[in-house]
Formats: C-alpha cells, sequence, structure tokens
C-alpha cells in the first residue's frame, strides 16, 4: 500500500534520475528473481519475495499504458539495503537521496530500515514507473514521466490490485497553493519543457520544483479523472504518440490537438470547483488501515478482547473508551469515531470475499501483543496484512498502520517465529 503521510515535496533527489559511476557491485545475500524484476536485498529472502509481488503488481499498472515489447530484454534489478548506512556506502547516489533510478542499467536502489513507508510508495511505485518507461519508451518529456510516477506514488494496492490517484485534502491544498504562487507553470511551459530544465530548476530553487511536480501529477490526474474520464483518451494518444517515437510539439499536437486550448481554461476551474478528497474505503487495504489503528487505541486503554468480534462490540458501544481513526486520506478534519456507525463496520469485513479479517501474531511487533491483522481473500498466494509500526511521541495515530501484500507462505513462517519467540518468554 502507498503510505499516505507524506511531506510536500518528499526528497526531491530520490525522484532523479542518476547514471551510476563504473563499480564493482556489492555482494546480495537475498535474491529473488520473478517475471520482470531481480530483487537484490541485504535485508532477508521473505523481504526480496515480498519485494518481488509488490513489483509485479506495480508492473502490471504501469503496463494498461503501454501495449508493444520493452526495447531491451533481460530483468530489471531493484537493490534494497538494510539501512542506510549501507546505502550510502554504495556510493553512486544523489547526495541526501531516498533512493534513486538508474537508467544506465536498468536499476533502482534504496534502503529499508527507518524508510517503510516511504519505500513501497515514493520510492518504489514512483521510481518503479521512471524504470518501466524507459525501458518501453525512452526519455520523454518530463511532465508526462514524473506525472504518471506521481500518479502510481499517491496509490493503494489492495491485494492484486492498483488504485492509483489517492488525494487528501492536504494535496488539494498544496496544489491551490501552487497554482497560486508566482511560481506556478503555464501549460505551455510545463507541456514543452525538457529533463535538462527540469532537472536545473530542481536544483536551483525547491519552490520551483515543488511547483514541477505538483502541476505534473494533477494535470495527469485532471485528464485521467475530470468529467468521468473526458481526456483520458487523449493522454493515452499522446502516450502513445511518444512510444511511437515521436516528441516535443509532434507528440502534443498527435495526442492531444485542438483540445489543447480546453484543457488550459478547464484544468483550473475542476481543481476549483470538481477536485475532491479520493477516498478508498471500500478496499480491503483502507479497511486494515484504519481497523490497526482501533485495535491499538482499545489496547492501549486497556480493554480486554480476545477476537475482532469482540473489539468491533466494544468500539460500537462507545462506553469505555473515547476514540478517533485517522482516514486513509489523513483528512485532518475528518476523524472516524464512534458515531460513524455504518462505517465501521465495513471495516471488520472484506468487501471481496464478505469474510472477517484474521489475527496472527507477529514476531517482532511494535508495540507487546499487537498481531498481524490479515485478510487472505485476495489471491492464492497473497494475502494483504496490517502490521504497527511505532510513530513519533504525540501523533494521533499511536502507531502508523503499515499494509502491505505479503506472501501466505511467509505468513506462515512467520507464525512459526511468532510461536518460538513466544516459548523463549515463557
Amino acid at each position: 500500500m502507498s503510505y499516505l503521510k507524506r511531506p510536500a515535496l518528499a526528497v526531491l533527489a530520490a525522484v532523479m534520475w542518476v547514471t551510476s559511476s563504473p563499480q564493482v557491485e556489492a555482494r546480495y545475500p537475498y535474491r529473488f528473481k520473478t517475471k520482470h524484476y531481480q530483487i537484490e536485498t541485504t535485508v532477508s529472502p521473505d523481504f526480496a519475495a515480498e519485494m518481488g509481488e509488490l513489483m509485479e503488481i506495480l508492473h502490471a499498472g504501469y503496463s494498461k499504458w503501454f501495449k508493444g515489447k520493452p526495447r531491451s530484454k533481460g530483468l530489471s534489478r531493484i537493490i534494497i539495503f538494510k539501512t542506510a548506512g549501507e546505502y550510502a556506502a554504495h556510493g553512486d547516489g544523489p547526495p541526501n537521496s531516498g533512493g534513486y533510478f538508474s537508467p544506465s542499467d536498468d536499476k533502482i536502489v534504496s534502503w529499508l530500515e527507518g524508510h517503510e513507508e516511504y519505500l513501497r510508495t515514493r520510492i518504489l511505485a514512483h521510481e518503479g514507473f521512471h524504470q518501466f518507461f524507459f525501458k518501453h519508451v525512452g526519455i520523454s518529456a518530463p511532465w508526462i514521466n514524473e506525472g504518471l510516477a506521481e500518479l502510481y506514488a499517491y496509490s493503494l494496492i489492495d491485494g492484486t490490485d492498483i488504485k492509483f490517484g489517492l488525494v487528501t485534502t492536504m494535496d488539494i491544498a498544496r496544489l491551490k497553493k501552487v497554482l497560486a504562487s508566482p511560481k506556478r507553470l503555464s501549460l505551455k511551459r510545463l507541456l514543452t519543457m525538457d529533463h535538462r530544465t527540469w532537472n536545473e530548476n530542481l536544483a536551483r530553487d525547491i519552490a520551483l520544483g515543488q511547483c514541477e511536480y505538483v502541476q505534473a501529477r494533477f494535470l495527469v490526474h485532471f485528464l485521467y479523472y475530470a468529467d468521468g474520464g473526458k481526456y483520458k483518451k487523449y493522454l493515452q494518444k499522446y502516450v502513445n504518440a511518444i512510444q511511437a517515437g515521436k516528441d516535443g510539439n509532434a507528440a502534443l499536437a498527435a495526442g492531444f490537438g485542438k483540445k489543447l486550448a480546453e484543457i488550459n481554461q478547464e484544468f483550473p476551474k475542476w481543481v476549483v470547483e470538481d477536485l475532491k478528497p479520493a477516498c478508498l474505503e471500500e478496499s480491503c487495504s483502507a479497511n486494515l488501515f484504519h481497523l490497526a489503528q482501533l485495535y491499538y487505541k482499545f489496547k492501549k486503554a486497556g480493554v480486554k478482547f480476545d477476537t475482532l468480534d469482540d473489539l468491533k462490540e466494544q468500539a460500537l458501544s462507545n462506553k469505555d473508551v473515547k476514540w478517533s481513526v485517522v482516514p486513509i486520506t489523513l483528512d485532518a478534519d475528518h476523524l472516524y469515531g464512534p458515531q460513524d456507525t455504518e462505517e465501521i463496520e465495513k471495516w471488520f469485513v472484506c468487501p471481496k470475499s464478505k469474510k472477517g479479517y484474521e489475527l496472527v501474531d507477529d514476531p517482532d511487533p511494535a508495540e507487546e501483543g499487537l498481531p498481524l491483522i490479515v485478510c487472505y481473500a485476495h489471491h492464492k498466494k497473497l494475502a494483504v496484512c496490517a502490521s504497527f509500526r511505532k510513530s513519533k511521541k504525540g501523533d494521533r495515530m499511536g502507531v502508523i498502520p503499515n499494509v502491505r501484500n505479503i506472501q501466505i507462505k511467509t505468513l506462515k513462517r512467520l507464525a512459526k517465529k511468532a510461536k518460538k519467540n513466544k516459548k523463549k518468554k515463557k
């Protein structure tokens, strides 16, 4: 799942392409191959398999935009170190970066610890799109490359399905601030800017860099979603044109033609009148995101319950605990509470299977006694799983729910490990 608590422009260097300097590659003890990727990591074999599953789900989402075969053969590489120190020692990432894509050798490099929620979204979903795009198309206008990458970075993975384009009230406020800024880009300037100018702007002026990314993201969002997808076919025609080798004004003409003038007028109107937070409460991943917070708050309040059904009864009774849950969109002015009875009922049932969720002991819980909350319904090999990660003091969630896809065979190994840990403590 895409982690949703993002800064205004998270680690700008992480979304810049870099070219690796020739060097002897580090040796990675854990590797996992999928149809399109080779995962190399210093974390664990289970983590390598989990990242392989994630990248294949993302690849299927990316593939909706493209036809034909990639321009180059071979597996794309994903290298994930366990620590930031290992990543820094690797030596070819931009300063202060969280990760990067290197087109020269078709690899993404990042790290895990202290970086978990950021890794799966801003790094892998975003940089993974750059990797896919370069392999299938090559270099094109940065607005489409970055805009589509941001569309995937702000997404939710539910089992084997990716739902992209998630928008929070904070995102909308940020967009309106950018559009009111004197540094905002005109549509013509945004659509015709080359990569060199884009990166130079980014390097010399972070506010201008924010305008580039935010405007590119929401222009693509507008073209995909506005007026029931009215402009979606033109966006697809543009992507097809650049894949066919056209660039610059030729690609714009082939994709949008005379529609560009209309888009220029309608985009700002849509931002003011029609852009709303896109909340995905119906999805299983969102249910688990909310449920993890609820579980934690009642446990910390000392309320005793053995099953999720008991937890639901306690939450709906509104007797012992005053509680609120932050929605998956992180809307500050929209907290769920006991009054949201209909919404709370949904959290406890998978919308796909109509079955309840299961609790599995976590071998390495963030807090004592917190389990994994698991849905097995999405794929015969893949489950959706919510775990808990400690957040900073004063965070209103208490813990940060980490909802991700995980292989069922991995869950079984985790359950065995948890039993061994319990026996050792006794």
